[in-house]
């Protein structure tokens, strides 16, 4: 549905007048509009000179005399663009929410500014509020979107706008720390003491926080008596902060970035309502599996029990069960790419229209196990973008996802989700590995979504070298559990089994694949078997009556993953990991051996990892075995300099030579 003009104008113009006025920015200095470079980092492609939220919770009274509180959101933005990459930092796009009851999130003061150094003059670009648009349309959302006008390398672009929203108990929280510089952050909450506020900072930046109290008063309800209260500011202010580098293996931006949070814990209004949210997780708990966008469509299982005894009918054990009803969900529902922790539609329709979301593709899997008998829940979660969810702040807005869970008889519990063709029991969608999940029951409980599968493979490799320096032979590779899924992923993406081998083939370096086969491709729940005729390329060379082989041709490891001199942030791997090689290689028989390289056992420190090397001789025989294992997901950055060293010890080993010596 396409709003019409006269609700746009609501939504951005509606109520401008009672606003709180944002006071404008000045113009920009000749210095900021012709730096060609941000001082304290010169490798930023853009910068925040200036970054402003003020906040005020206040009383208003309306046209026609009716009053409620409200939060004004002012923004005041100054952005220096330095290289064509910086463009992309532009904030060009405002979310206003509104709901069935028509709550609406309003826009006013909207103000766009570029300011470019020209001929020796500045020049003002101004962007008109006829130029904003609608760009999407979500449940509840509106995404209004604008371009600023004449922006290129060099300029500066203020933004400035203020929401009025009824929304006073979901403030959203707000980035102290973008992925470019901040030269200057400031954010101010105001609001009456009556109604009372948590603020919890996140990540690594240090804030200077001061709050300032005045006296102050309302009118209820347009009643005769005013009441005096004090409203509380509180600001938070910081400098000179240092955009945030992206590194790699880490879980979530969202876990360690610089950012306010807000949570209302309760108000006592004067001549009002008094509201306290004393939540705990059972309270959360409690009041979703009431809500019949969740635990309220657990009720109605009629339409769903015949296609589930027909299909468990002569099954007995559990995990058996639990799989062939996650198989059933999995071919029948699609998930339709929204990620939710709550149902937009009835169950039924789902499973008759065969799409839905995640709430409702995973909750009808729980509906479907209990039917079966089996003690089935739902669990909420965090997807790992978004960041884990924090165990002492309970709230209904912690999760945007939901999985299902059973207990068996001996007390074990298993993990399902039914969105993902490829998942099987306990073994979850990357975006589900996230920390804890909550188990929705009689009370609160959590469970651990870190993976029990690890990401296992074994190679087993018989090979044969002529006097030419050709290598040819076999290789039987299994792959099971997280290695397993990462490849049938590949598999789906490519179609059929031999486009997926024609991609893997494209994908070595080392070696070519001839003719096999693969087997389990399909089979989820089992290891993935192939074997195939191999050919190693750029192995082997000669020289001086010489053969000079590596013989690495799989799990080879080139460039070190860990480049920075130092690490700020934690080291949080997907899964535990455990590779096997093992390899026979047949030598000519002109040919004797020379040299070999040493046995060697390179390790982490706690044994959180260990990568071995053995080769041996056997008449005109090597066999080389090599492995690696990965103990720990999570490293801290303590521990950064020992993981440079143990992959650039691999790197080492993995590039020693076998050496062959012609007979003479």
């Amino acid at each position: 549905m396409k709003l019409t003009f006269l609700s746009l104008f609501l939504i951005v113009y509606a109520g401008s007048l009672s606003a709180q006025t944002i006071i404008p920015f000045g113009k920009p200095s000749k210095k900021e509009l012709t730096a060609q470079y941000y001082p304290d980092d010169s490798s930023a492609v853009a910068a925040y000179l200036h970054d402003e939220c003020k906040t005020r919770i206040s009383y208003y009274t309306d046209i026609n005399g009716q009053g409620g509180f409200r939060a004004d959101l002012s923004t005041k933005l100054r952005l220096k663009i330095y290289t064509k990459e910086g463009l992309k930092y532009l904030d060009n796009s405002i979310s206003l929410y509104i709901n069935k009851h028509l709550d609406i999130d309003k826009l006013t003061n909207f103000r766009v500014i570029t300011y470019n150094w020209v001929d020796g003059k500045i020049q003002k670009s101004i962007l008109p509020q006829s130029a904003i648009k609608i760009d999407k349309q979500y449940e509840g959302v509106h995404i209004l979107n604008y371009t600023p006008l004449d922006v290129k390398v060099g300029s500066v672009v203020d933004i400035q706008y203020t929401i009025q929203s009824p929304h006073i108990f979901d403030i959203p929280s707000w980035n102290v720390q973008a992925d470019i510089p901040t030269k200057w952050f400031f954010y101010q909450l105001s609001h009456p003491d009556f109604i009372d506020y948590q603020v919890t900072k996140k990540g690594y930046i240090e804030l200077t926080t001061k709050q300032n109290n005045t006296l102050s008063n309302f009118n209820y309800n347009g009643g005769s008596n005013d009441y005096q209260y004090t409203e509380l500011e509180k600001n938070y202010t910081a400098s000179d902060i240092p955009a945030f580098k992206v590194e790699p293996f880490l879980s979530s931006s969202n876990n360690y970035r610089g950012a306010l949070e807000f949570d209302i814990i309760g108000h006592n209004v004067p001549g009002g309502l008094s509201f306290k949210r004393a939540y705990t997780w059972d309270n959360v708990c409690q009041t979703l599996l009431g809500s019949n966008n969740l635990g309220g469509q657990l009720e109605d299982v009629y339409f769903i029990d015949k296609d589930v005894h027909n299909l468990v009918e002569g099954l007995e054990e559990e995990q058996k069960i639990a799989l062939t009803l996650l198989k059933h969900i999995q071919n029948r529902i699609q998930w339709n790419g929204f990620a939710n922790f709550y149902c937009n539609n009835a169950l039924k329709d789902i499973y008759e229209d065969k799409i839905g979301n995640s709430a409702e593709v995973n909750l009808l899997l729980v509906m479907a196990l209990k039917s079966a008998g089996l003690k089935a829940f739902p669990v909420l979660l965090n997807t790992r973008n978004k960041g884990v969810v924090n165990p002492i702040k309970p709230s209904l807005h912690s999760f945007n996802y939901l999985i299902a869970g059973f207990e068996q008889k001996d007390g074990s519990i298993h993990l399902l989700d039914a969105t993902d063709p490829l998942s099987t029991l306990d073994l979850l969608p990357k975006r589900c590995l996230n920390g804890q999940g909550l188990r929705l029951g009689s009370y609160a409980s959590w469970v651990n979504l870190n993976p029990s599968k690890k990401d296992l493979e074994s190679y087993i490799s018989e090979l044969t070298l002529d006097e030419e320096g050709l290598v040819q032979g076999t290789l039987k590779y299994v792959a099971k559990d997280y290695a397993a899924y990462y490849l049938r992923q590949k598999w789906l993406k490519e179609e059929s089994v031999k486009g997926f081998v024609r991609q893997l083939d494209r994908e070595q370096k080392y070696f070519k694949i001839g003719p096999g086969k693969v087997q389990n491709m399909d089979k989820n729940e089992l290891p993935l078997n192939m074997n195939f005729e191999i050919s190693l390329q750029k192995s082997c060379s000669s020289t001086n009556n010489r053969l000079v082989l590596n013989p690495i041709f799989m799990g080879r490891i080139e460039k070190n993953p860990f480049q920075a001199s130092s690490r700020k942030y934690p080291i949080e791997f997907m899964t535990l990991a455990k590779k096997s090689f093992v390899m026979t290689i047949h030598i000519p028989e002109n040919y004797t051996l020379e040299s070999l390289p040493t046995p060697e056992i390179i390790k982490l420190p706690h044994k959180s990892g260990q990568f071995s090397y053995n080769a041996t001789a056997l008449g005109q025989k090597i066999q080389l075995v090599y492995s690696y294992k990965l103990n720990e997901t999570t490293f801290f950055s303590d521990d950064y300099a020992h993981l440079q060293n143990f992959y650039d010890a691999i790197i080492r080993k993995q590039a020693e030579s076998i050496i062959l010596k012609k007979k003479s």
